[in-house]
């Protein structure tokens, strides 16, 4: 649901996500990413959420890219954004969408 937000504001969206660690990693060596978007909803899939995160921070070929979480969780719980090592969250698509325009800026500022 959230990636036909993204393609509607213009975005390219890889989906669905890859299955395993491996393959996540993999992914993120090949591709150039800009913004990775992750969600949960519950709490139990918060160290996986973490951990998704680490691989992305070692293994992405564009290492300016910013990471995004969201999903209920992150929602009800909005200081699990940084306990999981993310850099912002959204409440919602429409919100995502402007949140992911807000980051590239400020990585094209630090460029």
């Amino acid at each position: 649901m959230l990636a036909a937000f993204f393609r509607q504001a213009g975005w390219d969206v890889w989906d669905p996500p890859p299955r395993t660690a491996p393959e996540f990693a993999t992914l993120m060596r090949r591709e150039s990413f800009q913004v990775i978007g992750l969600s949960a909803a519950s709490e139990d899939r918060l160290e996986a959420i973490a951990a998704c995160i680490r691989v992305v921070r070692k293994s992405v070929r564009n290492r300016g890219a910013g990471v995004m979480v969201g999903g209920p969780v992150f929602n009800a719980n909005p200081q699990y954004v940084a306990l999981v090592g993310a850099d912002a969250t959204a409440t919602d698509g429409e919100q995502a969408t402007l949140q992911a325009e807000r980051m590239l800026s400020l990585m094209a500022h630090w460029d």
